[in-house]
């Protein structure tokens, strides 16, 4: 009752027409409902994830803590005086940067090395998966289509469960990385992408949770570079990454993005919900698709937070501080001590 191995590849393999007759030599009964007593027998004999899976995943979440923690500390009062890799870049680079400007250089960049890793890592395992010719070529039926037989290899595997285990790790340092402004947001966006991939992963839909993540870290990438720069006084290299930055999340968050919702709402249900597959329908057709309008919901509020944050930039003639958060309050900060030194300069003339 349950396909391993290269019968994943056969069917696979199958077209539209053929999936169904398939389905139904490997499946002769139809899966039970996801509710339902009858499944509570099925699952424990056909699990998705394995114990195992869940055991690397918590010895990952204790991995990525100790390495963020060795490289970039951690800004809670309590262990901000902690020494860290990064922190002693900051001050070999520019050795006057205060210990708060240290730290969140810190911060940022270890979100700068963690995005880049994850994006030319996933990026070069999905450029080998037989379906992501169909997804470049606009083929977003190619995201859901043949289900469950999407197949992982180990490697892909792995590197999902590290993922996993990443925004499992993020949840965690909310509570004692830098508090900014939108707090809240950010808990909204770490529990729903974590259980967006989490449950994906579960599921074997990792097809649409890997996407989610390639949009999210090529944005992270420059975000986070030029909010490392942004502690080391560097405006130059600031205003360029922020530039590529605000494209780059216009075009992979509001432009991209909306099509994975979309195909979500309007292609899952048919492509996934056969007869012969019922234990994700509720998955597919509600929890998902809710937690991908959750997060597009954040990308339009961020959005607006950074068009708003270019107006006030303008002003000072370049991007300082936090550029999501925390950036709006400096760029005030300075706007008012440059006035107050044309005033001063204004007495001394006088």
């Amino acid at each position: 009752r349950r396909v391993h191995g290269e019968n994943y590849r056969v069917v696979e393999m199958a077209n539209s027409n053929e999936h169904d007759a398939i389905m139904k030599a490997l499946w002769p009964e139809p899966i039970p409902p996801l509710f339902s007593l009858d499944a509570i027998a099925y699952y424990k004999t056909n699990e998705v994830a394995s114990a195992a899976d869940f055991k690397f995943i918590g010895l990952a979440v204790i991995v990525i803590c100790l390495i963020r923690f060795v490289l970039g500390g951690a800004f809670h009062p309590y262990l901000r005086n902690f020494p860290s890799v990064f922190k002693s870049l900051a001050t070999y680079v520019e050795p006057a940067l205060d210990l708060s400007r240290r730290v969140k250089f810190a911060e940022n960049l270890w979100y700068t090395c963690w995005h880049t890793t994850s994006f030319i890592s996933g990026v070069y395992l999905w450029s080998q998966e037989s379906w992501s010719k169909d997804l470049i070529a606009g083929d977003l039926g190619a995201i859901w289509r043949n289900y469950p037989t999407h197949h992982m290899t180990p490697a892909f595997q792995t590197f999902y469960m590290i993922e996993v285990a990443f925004w499992m790790s993020c949840v965690l340092y909310l509570f004692v990385e830098t508090k900014r402004k939108d707090f809240l947001e950010m808990v909204i966006h770490h529990f729903a992408t974590l259980t967006l991939v989490g449950m994906s992963y579960y599921w074997k839909l990792y097809r649409v949770g890997v996407v989610v993540l390639f949009l999210h870290d090529i944005g992270d990438i420059f975000l986070y570079s030029a909010k490392s720069f942004s502690q080391l006084k560097k405006d130059f290299y600031v205003n360029i990454l922020f530039t590529i930055f605000a494209i780059v999340f216009l075009i992979s968050r509001l432009v991209l993005y909306p099509f994975i919702v979309w195909s979500a709402i309007y292609l899952s249900w048919p492509l996934v919900c056969t007869p012969y597959v019922h234990r994700v329908c509720y998955g597919a057709y509600y929890i998902l698709p809710a937690l991908l309008c959750v997060l597009q919901v954040l990308h339009v509020v961020w959005y607006v937070m950074i068009v708003r944050m270019i107006f006030r930039a303008a002003k000072v003639k370049n991007v300082d501080g936090d550029i999501r958060s925390e950036s709006e309050d400096e760029v005030e900060t300075e706007l008012k001590k440059r006035k107050e030194k044309a005033t001063k300069e204004a007495k001394k003339q006088k």
